[in-house]
């Protein structure tokens, strides 16, 4: 052993010895983030020159023997933990020694996950412990997944810390009727294992609804009705199958309720029709659900009105003004009830259905409204009717009436674009409207700046218009023919004060040139 020994130290020191040497060499030759590969090549250069150096994680030894001799494993990992032999050899003799490296760390995953005892609001569940990783396990973390949601939660627990010497515990506080993937997690000083495999997934039973239904309101609705609204309860509020609510309504003083069932678990309406109702009678409704396993609790009391009773008078006076080929105003004289919330007009052309009539509606405030978008030289009938929540009541009297021809549809010619002084002068050609058009009575000149909307509107029956010279950039001048059945098509054309003065500059130059020659 003596023998032994001093091989041993022997190649210590030459391995020390060597290996201080290089590493100062790798660090005057090396970039710091290539020192590591460099002291690597000196060790396999070692091995192979001077003996034999075998070694469990041989690669880590290599890249981790510090100037000592020592193997350092930075962020080590559990699979790092086990038996290091290491064997110095030299020609006379050859020495090996052994350590057992011990990592911990935070627990393995428990295993043998069963659920059993399943009720409506809790299940039991049993596992084995998995590996505490030479840390004991302090305590498990039952956790839950729904259908309603990808994300694991933590379960409440009965009892409500689970030591880790157990083997089993309850999940409480569940949902009913609902399905569910079960998982536990235990901790240990070093921090929260691996979840064990999730469970097969399960559902727990069904039970009565303990849930009311909020919002419970109404009122409105058509002639004779009663209208009762609601937030529907969602589906993990359901608690089991046939789903549905219970409506409940009395009138507000009176004695007995009276009950009718709603199936559609989605809906939060019902429309109660009774032809011997009051319009605007005061009810006391309340809702609650039910399923296959009984009646959850009613809801707080809520007062609505039945419907009113729709207005039963039509408006008088009604007149109409043909605007254009397009449009036309229609106005009225207010019914007196005070029922009245809105005015609705209908209308209709001629070779149409009065079924497929158009709608418009007004505020009770207005006394007129614009039809817009109707065909040229076509016959309408328009009617109007006061409205409210219950509906509408009678029309006025049919009114016909005709919308004008439409507007020429050739555009003005410009003939010229003269400047004469300060002013520019714009002449066009006279637009002759077609059988089917309106007569043209004049013409619209909007003269703006180029890339805006706006201007200064002209009118005239000439032909030809004078405007301004521009002072800055370019100016259009749009030109359109005007009807009884409304605008026609524009024409324009651009104007700028500079183009023109360059223009007169350059030809003043040229004569100027032409009388040198």
């Amino acid at each position: 052993m003596e023998g032994r020994d001093k091989t041993e130290q022997l190649a210590l020191v030459v391995l020390r010895k060597e290996y201080s040497s290089w590493r100062a060499a790798c660090k005057q030759a090396s970039a710091p983030e290539k020192e590591a590969g460099c002291l690597s090549e000196w060790f396999k250069t070692f091995i192979q020159g001077r003996g034999s150096f075998e070694c469990f994680s041989f690669s880590l030894l290599y890249r981790l023997l510090d100037a000592n001799g020592e193997l350092l494993i930075r962020n080590a990992q559990l699979k790092h933990a086990g038996r290091y032999t290491c064997t110095a050899q030299t020609i006379v003799d050859n020495s090996s020694a052994s350590a057992d490296l011990v990592v911990r760390g935070p627990p393995g995953p428990p295993g043998g996950l069963r659920i059993e005892d399943i009720r409506a609001t809790s299940v039991a569940l049993t596992w084995s412990r998995g590996s505490d990783n030479h840390s004991p396990i302090s305590k498990y973390t039952i956790q839950t997944r729904t259908i309603l949601s990808d994300d694991w939660k933590d379960a409440k627990t009965d009892p409500p810390i689970i030591e880790g010497n157990m083997e089993a515990a309850r999940a409480v506080d569940l949902i009913p009727w609902m399905e569910y993937e079960f998982r536990v997690v235990a901790t240990n000083t070093l921090g929260i294992g691996e979840p064990s495999l999730p469970s097969n997934r399960i559902k727990t039973d069904g039970a009565a609804p303990n849930v009311a239904p909020s919002d419970v309101g109404g009122g409105g609705g058509s002639n004779r009705e009663l209208t009762i609204t609601w937030a529907p309860l969602s589906r993990e509020y359901h608690y089991g199958n046939n789903f549905g609510y219970i409506v409940a309504f009395k009138p507000f003083d009176g004695e007995e309720w009276k009950k009718v069932t709603v199936t559609n678990p989605d809906t939060g309406r019902y429309v109660h029709k009774d032809e011997t109702m009051s319009p605007s009678t005061a009810f006391q409704v309340k809702v609650k659900a039910f399923n296959n396993k009984g009646d959850g609790p009613y809801s707080l009391i809520a007062v609505i009105n039945s419907a009113q009773d729709a207005p039963s008078e039509a408006p008088t006076e009604v007149g109409v003004k043909v605007l254009s080929s397009s449009e036309i105003s229609v106005h009225w004289k207010h019914v007196l009830e005070k029922i009245v919330e809105s005015y609705q007009i209908r209308y209709w052309a001629a070779h149409d259905k009065e079924a497929a009539a158009h709608r418009v509606q007004v505020t009770s405030q207005e006394y007129s409204a614009r039809l817009e978008n109707l065909l040229p030289d076509t016959q309408y009938f328009v009617e109007v009717g006061a409205c409210n929540s219950a509906g509408c009541g009678p029309p006025s009297d049919v009114i016909e009436t005709f919308t004008r021809k439409a507007p020429p549809s050739q555009p003005p010619r410009i003939i010229s674009s003269i400047r004469s002084g300060s002013r520019y002068i714009i002449t066009w050609d006279h637009v002759v409207a077609l059988s089917n058009e309106s007569t043209v009575t004049g013409y619209k000149v909007l003269y703006r700046p180029d890339g805006q909307h706006d201007g200064k509107l002209y009118s005239t029956h000439k032909h030809s218009i004078e405007v301004p010279i521009p002072r800055d950039g370019e100016y259009v001048v749009e030109v359109r023919a005007h009807s009884d059945g409304g605008d026609g098509v524009v024409s324009q054309v651009k104007i700028s004060g500079k183009s023109d003065i360059f223009q007169l500059n350059t030809f003043k130059f040229l004569c100027h040139v032409a009388s040198q020659e």
